[in-house]
């Protein structure tokens, strides 16, 4: 940042009278404030001047919009308790800086404005149990901020940054559970049942050694159609339950459908058939 008074203007023997044209910016300083400072940064330009027929120094201002904040990134505040989503980023340099809004999505819904701050970081209090490791019944909640100067001006927004939480009942109506503590021999999926089905289904698995596995459902022509499991798992036999919807809630259409499950870099898939 640079400053300048009147004071050292006064110096200089020799005064240009800038005569542009930028927008309807125009202030004089003059009297009481005559010791005015002046700031010029990277995007908010000054351009100055005195009138020696009136004995003021003039001021003319183009007024940018912020810069876009940078380096935005996510945490997790208070990680052994309730896991709040938290965002920090670097600050921004105007000097006419009024303060930053934050901007949540969540799932697949709307981008709406959720707070304004005047700090370099923001923890969301009202999201629990948030995580960078996806859940079985995944949702994923969006951030991205914007700077906004004392003339409304609004940069652009920052990257968004992704979290994901664990979903109710309405948000994903799936779920499963180990069969038994036993340690099954191989790794293995079996025909789902009842098949054919309508609405509901199970899918029945077996993880030899523990590690990341998927269950997901697609069409017969492989586009993702829902994720019934998405994390980390002990060794042991499992089952998942499939209601005929798709990831966002809205019922499938009647057909073949193959389910895959997908640990390392092992793979199974079978197919099933919806009725109505």
């Amino acid at each position: 940042m640079f400053y300048m008074s009147l004071i050292q203007l006064q110096v200089i023997s020799i005064y240009s009278l800038w005569d542009g044209s930028w927008e309807t910016y125009f202030i004089v300083f003059s009297g009481s404030y005559v010791n005015q400072q002046l700031s010029v940064n990277s995007n908010d330009i000054y351009v100055l001047w005195i009138d020696d027929d009136e004995n003021t120094l003039k001021l003319r201002q183009r007024d940018f919009a912020p810069l876009t904040p940078t380096d935005i990134a996510g945490s997790i505040e208070d990680p052994s308790g309730d896991k709040h989503p938290r965002l920090d980023w670097n600050a921004n340099g105007e000097a006419d800086l009024s303060g930053y809004e934050i901007h949540k999505k969540v799932g697949s819904g709307n981008w709406a404005l959720l707070a304004t701050t005047a700090n370099t970081y923001y923890v969301d209090e009202t999201v629990t149990g948030a995580s960078f490791q996806q859940y079985s019944n995944n949702v994923v909640i969006s951030y991205k901020i914007r700077a906004k100067d004392l003339q409304n001006h609004l940069s652009d927004f920052s990257s968004p940054v992704d979290f994901n939480t664990r979903g109710s009942g309405q948000d994903k109506p799936i779920s499963w559970k180990p069969l038994d503590s036993g340690v099954p021999g191989e790794f293995s999926l079996l025909q789902n049942y009842p098949n054919p089905f309508n609405p509901l289904t199970t899918i029945q698995f077996s993880l030899k050694e523990a590690g990341p596995a998927e269950v997901a459902v697609y069409s017969i022509d492989g586009r993702g159609i829902a994720t019934l499991v998405n994390e980390f798992m002990e060794a042991g036999m499992y089952h998942v339950q499939w209601d005929g919807k798709d990831q966002q809630g809205n019922p499938a259409s009647s057909g073949m459908y193959l389910y895959q499950l997908k640990t390392g870099e092992q793979r199974l898939v079978k197919k099933m058939m919806l009725i109505k």
